[in-house]
């Protein structure tokens, strides 16, 4: 009888937020959630502290899913009406440490292009052990489960970096992987399979990681169909163009020999052009 009692009282109280919100419109589904958005935006905006109302997950547009799909995230991420601080948790396996030039740039890209006003703050550098030298993709997750931290809540988006010792059981020639909405891995193993005499560890590893940002952004095509004709159809959800950090080949050890002089660690006009796209809500 409780469950009855609560489940009807959930109802009525998503009525009655619906109603106050809309104006007591009938919609769509899909017209809902766009004016539900849209209407929730200018009511947190008509508070004199625009913007930094706090309200329980459940009650905000696009709440949070850590383990949700890759880039369903994105606009949390990206946007700063709603998630107005970002925590990023770096942990890694002994041996498998991440350098601080490829933190620095992972955190310079955030903070380029994430609208955070309490800021991008980096947490963790923790460091524990693991005598795994191959990891499935149920590995890599319950890795994660055991470590992390920081999950995202009111007010507050993270994302998760984990370097692991070892290489992916998947796909060996993997430098790294999105695992989830807010979670990444690098496997620097691989790294030493993907440097010449002219490209060093340091500029695989800040490429791969910034590469795998991009697929939490939601780049390219996640979740959103972008004006711009730059995804390559072979490679889905990557960059046709080899001056970008999305081109498909950042992400394994193949990079060098078809990226002779090294990747960019870049996003290229057209990734830059999306990323607007999501962050105004475009897309």
């Amino acid at each position: 009888m409780r469950i009855i009692v609560l489940i009807v009282t959930g109802v009525t109280l998503a009525y009655l937020i619906y109603f106050f919100l809309t104006g007591g419109k009938t919609l769509s589904p899909a017209t809902f959630r766009q004016e539900f958005n849209e209407a929730y935006k200018e009511f947190i905006g008509s508070f004199p502290n625009e913007g930094k109302l706090k309200l329980p997950s459940f009650m905000v547009p696009n709440g949070p899913n850590d383990d949700g799909s890759v880039g369903a995230m994105n606009k949390q991420y990206l946007q700063g009406d709603s998630f107005i601080k970002l925590v990023v948790e770096v942990d890694h396996a002994q041996g498998a440490a991440p350098s601080s030039a490829a933190t620095n740039e992972l955190l310079s890209a955030l903070r380029k292009y994430t609208e955070k006003p309490d800021g991008v703050n980096v947490v963790g550098a923790n460091s524990f052990e693991s005598t795994k030298d191959r990891y499935t993709l149920s590995d890599i997750r319950a890795v994660a489960k055991a470590h992390r931290s920081q999950n995202s809540r009111d007010g507050v988006a993270t994302l998760h970096v984990l370097y692991l010792n070892g290489l992916f059981a998947d796909d060996e020639t993997a430098l790294g992987l999105a695992v989830n909405a807010s979670t990444i891995v690098i496997f620097p193993d691989n790294f030493s399979s993907s440097i010449t005499t002219l490209v060093f560890p340091s500029n695989i590893e800040q490429a791969v990681l910034i590469h795998e940002l991009g697929h939490l952004f939601g780049l390219v095509n996640v979740n959103y169909k972008s004006v711009i004709a730059h995804e390559d159809p072979a490679h889905k959800h990557h960059s046709n163009n080899e001056e970008s950090v999305m081109y498909w080949a950042v992400e394994d050890t193949s990079v060098v020999n078809i990226l002779r002089s090294g990747p960019s660690h870049k996003f290229d006009s057209s990734d830059e052009a999306d990323i607007a796209g999501i962050k105004s809500g475009a897309y």
